[in-house]
């Protein structure tokens, strides 16, 4: 499984990957500086449906989003680095309710 916080600030890259309706000004002089107040802003008036939406063939619990893959076993390493090629990493469970929903 792969968790992606869908409200992680320090990395609006992978914000903008995983929010569908995901859409910044442009801000500064590079195209992607991304004004911190806008996207602050922009948050803030998002229900909570829409701040935590996954994409396709995820699944969300609480305010993370997870895909499930089958594939033969793999050294960790090696599950890693197909977590980072969706830009997110592999699960690290921080609750009995987190570990409920990963076995079911």
């Amino acid at each position: 499984s792969f968790p992606v916080n869908g409200n992680d600030y320090t990395n609006p890259a992978q914000s903008s990957f995983y929010q569908d309706s995901f859409n910044s000004d442009v801000y500064g002089e590079r195209e992607n500086e991304v004004d911190p107040q806008n996207t602050a802003s922009y948050y803030a008036e998002l229900d909570y449906e829409e701040r935590y939406r996954c994409p396709p063939n995820w699944i969300r619990f609480r305010e993370s989003c997870y895909r499930f893959t089958k594939s033969p076993d793999r050294p960790r390493n090696e599950a890693r680095k197909i977590c980072q090629a969706y830009e997110s990493d592999l699960a690290t469970l921080t609750s009995p309710e987190e570990h409920g929903f990963i076995i079911t």
